[in-house]
């Protein structure tokens, strides 16, 4: 018998998420999250860790595969700050940044060759031509 996945108490809907990570992505702070289109009273967590363990927490509940979820979000990230290096430029030498840029080699190819198949909305091809 598997077990429930836990969500944070402050429980959002999937689009609710998406948006107040993007917000958050575009404006480097997040206070108000976007509901039907209106501005509502929710506020976002000030971690925005805790934001995105609830998108993928949420993701797991789906029974989404987590790894390619995170490969998928990671090469996102990348076409929008326009490299895989600029993903991790924040802390390039740090162990967790020898990961990130694995992961997304091995995502978008070790040179960005397929970086700009991220940039169109979808999120990416689902396999390399």
């Amino acid at each position: 018998m598997s077990a429930e996945p836990v969500l944070p108490s402050w429980s959002w809907s999937r689009p609710d998420m998406l948006n107040a990570i993007t917000e958050a992505a575009q404006n480097g702070t997040v206070t108000w999250l976007a509901v039907r289109g209106e501005r509502s009273a929710a506020i976002v967590p000030p971690d925005l860790a805790e934001a995105a363990a609830a998108l993928f927490a949420a993701a797991h509940a789906e029974g989404t595969d987590v790894g390619e979820f995170t490969c998928r979000v990671l090469a996102l990230l990348a076409a929008r700050l326009g490299s895989s290096e600029a993903v991790t430029a924040n802390r390039p030498g740090s162990w967790e940044a020898g990961f990130v840029t694995q992961m997304l080699a091995a995502t978008v190819g070790p040179d960005d060759d397929y970086l700009d198949r991220y940039q169109a909305p979808g999120g990416g091809p689902d396999e390399r031509a």
